[in-house]
């Protein structure tokens, strides 16, 4: 009875993340990739490439819920090759969620570029953020107090607010709604 309890226990909460994951992915992708700021017209943009975490999480939960199961329905000799496929798991979602964030970075930094878009100067814009990054259409923005205060934390939510403040403040952007 206690195996059950572990083996459900494990499968619900793992079931749970994936399904909160699978929600996230789905936010990321009507709502916030870099392809969907451009297309809105935003005037600041946000470069952030987290979701690649969610992809590495993907390719790590399954061998672990299955070692799990192994192990309390036949033991840890029958484990074998699954903790070998496990720990691959676990090294290609490390190197898809830490390297993968980097390449990923850049390469939508460059995306922007192509757009019209350029950096902040550093200790400007988010720079108390550490992995989403602003970019602008207008290097004044940067330097803004007033969308300082608004784009604090580099949450998506605050994309509307900020690029209503630039439209009421600097005329009217290129917004598509």
């Amino acid at each position: 009875m206690r195996k059950f309890f572990i083996l459900m226990t494990v499968l619900l909460l793992s079931l749970a993340v994936v399904y909160f994951f699978v929600i996230e992915l789905i936010d990321y992708y009507e709502f916030k990739t870099l392809q969907k700021q451009v297309e809105i017209g935003y005037s600041i943009i946000y470069v952030d490439p987290t979701y690649l975490v969610f992809y590495g999480t993907f390719i790590f939960i399954p061998p672990y819920v299955w070692c799990v199961f192994k192990l309390h329905l036949f033991g840890k000799e029958s484990l074998g090759i699954s903790i070998k496929i496990a720990a691959t798991a676990t090294l290609v979602a490390i190197v898809i969620a830490i390297p993968g964030q980097l390449f990923e970075h850049q390469r939508q930094k460059s995306l922007a570029r192509d757009h019209g878009y350029v950096d902040c100067p550093p200790f400007t814009l988010l720079s108390s953020t550490h992995i989403v990054e602003a970019m602008v259409k207008d290097p004044r923005y940067c330097t803004d107090d007033e969308i300082t205060s608004i784009a604090r934390y580099g949450y998506f939510r605050e994309l509307p607010v900020v690029n209503a403040y630039v439209d009421s403040a600097y005329g009217s952007s290129e917004v598509k709604l």
